[in-house]
């Protein structure tokens, strides 16, 4: 902080939404070193726009779109280290199967299901106040 290369959850929450900012946080390994990136946020927002786009996706009657693939994919990943940047590939390869499909019901529930997994509202993109009230509590660590 005293050098002044801390970007603070709350600042960033007033300009992005909270499932962009997991999606974001969830994009880099945890073991790898990484800084706060423009470019990185803009894309972490685009994937959630999706993410929400096909968690209220209608569909068609039609073929049923197989969530298990995609499932199989997003738990290998975090069983591999925590691995959330393949977790989060497997879900928008999930998202990408229910805008292009017809019987989706199944498929977003598996999208909302493994979303919770990161903490991703998918409904909401305004923070809850818990977790800015928790933010602020945490702040005060640094400040005093």
């Amino acid at each position: 902080k005293s050098l002044g290369n801390l970007v603070m959850v709350d600042d960033l929450l007033r300009e992005w939404p909270p499932d962009t900012l997991r999606i974001y946080m969830a994009q880099h390994h945890y073991r790898a070193p990484w800084i706060c990136d423009l470019s990185e946020l803009q894309s972490a927002s685009q994937l959630a726009d999706k993410l929400r786009q096909s968690a209220a996706f209608a569909g068609n009657s039609g073929k049923r779109i197989d969530p298990a693939p995609h499932q199989q994919a997003f738990f290998s990943a975090l069983d591999q280290d925590l691995d959330t940047p393949n977790a989060l590939a497997a879900l928008e390869g999930l998202a990408d199967a229910i805008l292009s499909g017809t019987d989706v019901a199944d498929a977003q529930a598996a999208l909302r299901q493994a979303g919770t997994i990161l903490g991703l509202r998918l409904d909401s993109d305004v923070p809850e106040e818990s977790v800015r009230s928790g933010w602020a509590e945490h702040l005060q660590r640094f400040t005093n």
